[in-house]
């Protein structure tokens, strides 16, 4: 079993690491989560499910 998952943030290809959250994951690159919008497959992710 990987140990990531294949993400695209900003049309870029990253690996996360497998059971990270959203909130981590915009941690990890330095984005402060009220500044940014995160879509998941098309539909907005609502803050509360960060």
């Amino acid at each position: 079993m990987n140990d990531t998952v294949d993400v695209v943030v900003n049309g870029e290809p990253r690996a996360v690491a497998r059971g990270a959250t959203l909130l981590e994951l915009l941690e990890s690159l330095a984005l402060d989560p009220r500044a940014v919008v995160v879509e998941h497959n098309r539909t907005i992710v609502r803050r509360p499910a960060l």
